[in-house]
C-alpha cells in the first residue's frame, strides 16, 4: 500500500505541473544498491536506466584483514545487461578498536589489498569503492597507504580507485580527522562526499543534510580536491525520532513516512522534508528527504560544478525523484 501511495504522489506531482520537467543528463549519477534489502533491488530494476554507475555493498573487510563477500552474480549480470558501471563497496566489520589491529598492520593491509584486487579482477568490475569510516584520528595515515597499496594492484589493470569520505566545513574542520582530504584526494580516481547525518541517529531531531550546511561542506571540499573527482553524496533516507522518550531515531525511507498521518511540511531553507505524528509509543518528529530536498541536493551540485552526485541508497527514495531525471542515453 505504502508503494502505491508513493507512486500516486509521484504522478500527481506530474499532472498538476509541480514537478521540474526532466532534465539531460549533464553529470555521472551513481547509487548504492544494497543486496540485503528487497525494496533496494526493485528500485535499481525499476530506476536502472536513471543511472550511470552502482555500487553494491559486496564486500566486507574482517578484523584479521581477510574480505569476506555477498556477490550476487546473476544480479551483476542483469547490471551490466543494462549499460551500468559496477563497482563494489567494501566496508569495514566494525568500529575503532576492533579495526586498529588491521589498519596499523602493513602485513594485514597487504593481505586485504591482494584479495580486494583478486575480487575485482575475477568479477570484471570497473573498480572498487572505499568506505572505511570511523576510525581513529591516528590511523589516518594507515588508510592513505592501504590506498596506495590497493592502487599498486588495481591501477596498472585500469581499474578505478574511489572512495567515501565523511563530510567537513570549515567550521567542523576538527571532524573525522583520520581522514586527509588532499592526499586522499591525489589518489583516488572519484571522490563521494557524504553529505548527510548532519542530524543524526543519536542526537537531536534536525535535517539529514541542510543546505547550507551542504553549501559548506561542498566549499571545503573543492578547495582541497579537483572539482572533476567530486561527487556530492545525497541521502535519500530520514530519521524519525520519538521525542516522547530518549533513544536513538530510527532510519527510515519515503515508503515507511508517507503513509503516516500527522503534520507535514517543506522547509526550503533547510531542504529538508518533516513530518510530526503521533502512535501508541508517543510522539514523532520526523526529518527525511522528498523530491524537493533532492532536486535541491541535484541543483547544488550543478550549480557547484562537481562531477556529479552519488545517492544513499536505493530503495528508501521518493520515487519521484526519479521525474527529475532524464533516462540514460
Amino acid at each position: 500500500m505504502r508503494r502505491w501511495l508513493c507512486s500516486a504522489v509521484a504522478l500527481g506531482l506530474l499532472v498538476i505541473g509541480l514537478a521540474v520537467p526532466a532534465r539531460a543528463r549533464s553529470s555521472t549519477r551513481w547509487a548504492y544498491y544494497d543486496p540485503r534489502d528487497a525494496r533496494s533491488l526493485a528500485s535499481l530494476q525499476a530506476q536502472h536506466q536513471h543511472l550511470d554507475i552502482v555500487s553494491p555493498a559486496y564486500w566486507k573487510i574482517q578484523p584479521n584483514g581477510n574480505v569476506t563477500s555477498s556477490e550476487q552474480p546473476k544480479v551483476v549480470a542483469q547490471m551490466r545487461a543494462w549499460g551500468l558501471q559496477v563497482i563494489p563497496m567494501v566496508q569495514k566489520y566494525s568500529w575503532f578498536d576492533k579495526m586498529h589491529p588491521w589498519i596499523s598492520n602493513p602485513i594485514a593491509r597487504t593481505r586485504t589489498a591482494d584479495q580486494l584486487a583478486a575480487l575485482v579482477e575475477a568479477g570484471g568490475y570497473e573498480g572498487i569503492h572505499i568506505d572505511i569510516e570511523n576510525i581513529h584520528n591516528d590511523d589516518g595515515g594507515y588508510l592513505t597507504a592501504f590506498l596506495d597499496t590497493l592502487a599498486d594492484r588495481l591501477r596498472p589493470k585500469g581499474r578505478l580507485i574511489t572512495l567515501a569520505l565523511p563530510a567537513r566545513t570549515e567550521d567542523q574542520s576538527g571532524w573525522h580527522r583520520a581522514f586527509d582530504y588532499v592526499a586522499l584526494g591525489e589518489r583516488a580516481d572519484l571522490v563521494v562526499i557524504m553529505a548527510y547525518d548532519h542530524g543524526y541517529a543519536a542526537g537531536q531531531p534536525a535535517p539529514v543534510a541542510p543546505l547550507p550546511w551542504v553549501r559548506d561542506v561542498v566549499a571545503y571540499t573543492q578547495a582541497r580536491i579537483p572539482n572533476a573527482k567530486i561527487l556530492l553524496g545525497i541521502p535519500f533516507y530520514g530519521y524519525d525520532w520519538n521525542v516522547s522518550r530518549r533513544g536513538w531515531a530510527r532510519y527510515v525511507g519515503v515508503d515507511e513516512v508517507v503513509g503516516k498521518v500527522g503534520q507535514r511540511g517543506y522547509d526550503p531553507a533547510s531542504g529538508a522534508a518533516w513530518l510530526r505524528y503521533a502512535d501508541g509509543s508517543g510522539q514523532h518528529m520526523v526529518f527525511y528527504e522528498n523530491w524537493q530536498s533532492v532536486q535541491a541536493k541535484f541543483d547544488l551540485a550543478a550549480s557547484a560544478d562537481v562531477r556529479g552526485w552519488a545517492a544513499w541508497r536505493l530503495g528508501y527514495e521518493d520515487p519521484a525523484v526519479w521525474t527529475l531525471l532524464a533516462p540514460r542515453r
